[in-house]
C-alpha cells in the first residue's frame, strides 16, 4: 500500500459479471472517480475463475458480493477489498471490517409506489418472477411492497401469494397463472415488477388478457434494463438504479483504504438516480372507456404511422366524437395524443444511442426525418441529432488495462 502523498501505480481487479448494465454503471462509476482524481490505477475486469487463482496479483479490489464463493476467495487474499452489493440484507453478513456499498431496494419501491399513486391509481399490486425465488434483492424488494403498501392502509396484491410457482416452473404455465391473477385483481391497478424482466413479462400477460396498458393496468418495473425495454412493444417506466454513484463511492471507499486513513463509512445505501417515465405508467385518472381505448389503441401501434381515423375506427366511433373526447378528457386532439405518444417514444430511443435518427423516425412512425426534425425543433428545441449527441454523450469509456 501506499502512504498519503506516495500514491504510485497500483493494480485495482474489478470482479463483476462483464455482461450486465449493473456491472457495466458501476465499473463507469469507478473509471469516473479514478479519472476525477488523477490516480494511476490499472483497471482490470477478472472473471470468478480468475478471481479465485492463487496467482492473481492485485493491491486491491472492488467485488460483487452476491457471488459469495468468489468474493470469499478475494477476501481471503488479505489485500484492500470493497463489497458492493444488490440488498442491503447483505450487511449482516458481510464481515464489520470490509466497507460495502448497498443498492436501497426500500427506496425503489418507495419511489416507484409514490409516482403510480400520484397517476391517481387507487390500487397497487407487485409482480416478481418465479425464476427470482430465494434471491435476496427480489425478496428485499417484495417485502420492501408490503410494508410500503401495508402503511397506506391499502390491501396488498402479489402475484406469489398463494401460487406454488419457482424456476422449474414452465414459462407458459406462468403466462397463464399470471393473466388469471392480472384479469381478478381490482382494477384500475398500478404494479410495481420486481425488475424489467418481470415488467416485460407482465405487458406480454396483458396482451394475452386483453387488458389496456396502463389505463386498467399500469407497470413499473426497475433497474431501467434496455435488454427488457427493447422487447416490449409499450416502453416501460422504470426506477433508475444509480450503479455510476455506486461505482464512485467504491473507488472512494477503496481508495482510503489503501491511503490507510479508512472510509469514510463501512455501510453505505444507494437511492435510485431517477424514475424514467415511459408510456407504461402513463394512467389518466377518470378517463372515459372510449378514450381508454384509444390511448391503448396509439401506444401500441404509434410506430405504424396511425393517423386520428384510424383511432377513431378502432373504438367505433365517428372522428368529430373521439376528438371531442380527447379534448375534455386530455385537453388535447387525438392527432396531438400521437404526436406526443411518437415524440416519447423517439426520445427514448435515441437516448439509447443505438439508432440512427433515421431508423428512429422509421420505428416510431414519422413520415421522414425531415418531419422528425421539424417536431424535435417546434417541441424539443432542437434537432434529433443534436438531442441525440446531448443525452448519450454522458456516457463514460471504460479503459481497462490488462494486468
Amino acid at each position: 500500500m501506499m502512504s498519503d502523498g506516495q500514491e504510485g501505480l497500483l493494480r485495482i481487479a474489478l470482479q463483476f459479471d462483464k455482461g450486465g448494465s449493473y456491472a457495466r454503471g458501476i465499473v463507469a462509476g469507478v473509471g469516473q472517480y479514478v479519472r476525477a482524481s488523477s490516480l494511476d490505477w490499472r483497471l482490470q475486469l477478472i472473471t470468478p475463475a480468475e478471481a479465485q487463482m492463487p496467482g492473481l496479483v492485485w493491491d486491491g479490489c472492488i467485488g460483487d458480493f452476491d457471488n459469495r464463493p468468489v468474493f470469499d476467495a478475494l477476501a481471503s487474499h488479505q489485500k484492500s477489498v470493497i463489497a458492493v452489493a444488490s440488498a442491503c440484507s447483505a450487511a449482516a453478513q458481510c464481515p464489520a471490517q470490509i466497507p460495502l456499498v448497498m443498492s436501497d431496494n426500500q427506496a425503489f419501491i418507495a419511489l416507484a409506489c409514490d409516482h403510480l399513486m400520484q397517476r391517481g391509481l387507487p390500487h397497487l399490486a407487485f409482480y416478481g418472477r418465479p425464476r427470482y425465488v430465494g434471491m435476496a434483492w427480489a425478496e428485499e424488494r417484495e417485502d420492501a411492497f408490503r410494508k410500503q403498501v401495508g402503511s397506506m392502509r391499502m390491501s396488498t396484491h402479489v402475484f406469489s401469494d398463494g401460487a406454488m410457482r419457482d424456476a422449474t416452473t414452465a414459462q407458459q404455465i406462468v403466462l397463464n397463472d399470471l393473466a388469471r391473477w392480472l384479469r381478478a385483481i381490482p382494477k384500475p391497478c398500478g404494479i410495481v415488477a420486481v425488475n424489467d424482466s418481470s415488467a416485460q413479462e407482465l405487458l406480454q400477460a396483458c396482451a394475452a388478457a386483453g387488458l389496456s396498458v396502463p389505463d386498467e393496468i399500469a407497470v413499473v418495473g426497475i433497474d431501467n434494463d434496455e435488454v427488457a425495454a427493447s422487447l416490449s412493444r409499450v416502453e416501460i417506466s422504470s426506477v433508475v438504479q444509480d450503479t455510476e454513484r455506486i461505482g464512485k463511492i467504491a473507488a472512494q471507499m477503496l481508495h482510503a483504504c489503501l491511503r490507510r486513513t479508512g472510509p469514510m463509512q463501512t455501510r453505505v445505501h444507494v437511492p435510485p438516480a431517477r424514475l424514467a417515465v415511459r408510456a407504461s405508467s402513463m394512467y389518466l385518472q377518470g378517463t372515459n372507456p372510449l378514450v381508454t381505448r384509444a390511448r391503448a389503441f396509439i401506444v401500441q401501434f404509434v410506430g405504424h404511422g396511425i393517423k386520428s381515423d384510424q383511432v377513431a375506427h378502432h373504438v367505433n366511433v365517428s372522428r368529430s366524437t373521439i376528438e371531442r373526447l380527447f379534448h375534455q378528457e386530455c385537453g388535447c386532439s387525438v392527432h396531438d395524443e400521437i404526436l406526443r405518444v411518437r415524440l416519447d417514444m423517439a426520445q427514448h430511443l435515441l437516448k439509447g444511442g443505438k439508432l440512427s435518427a433515421s431508423e428512429v423516425a422509421i420505428r416510431c412512425g414519422f413520415r421522414t426525418l425531415q418531419y422528425m426534425h421539424v417536431v424535435f425543433k417546434r417541441e424539443v428545441g432542437c434537432t434529433p441529432s443534436e438531442y441525440q449527441a446531448q443525452r448519450s454523450g454522458h456516457g463514460v469509456e471504460q479503459k481497462l488495462s490488462a494486468g
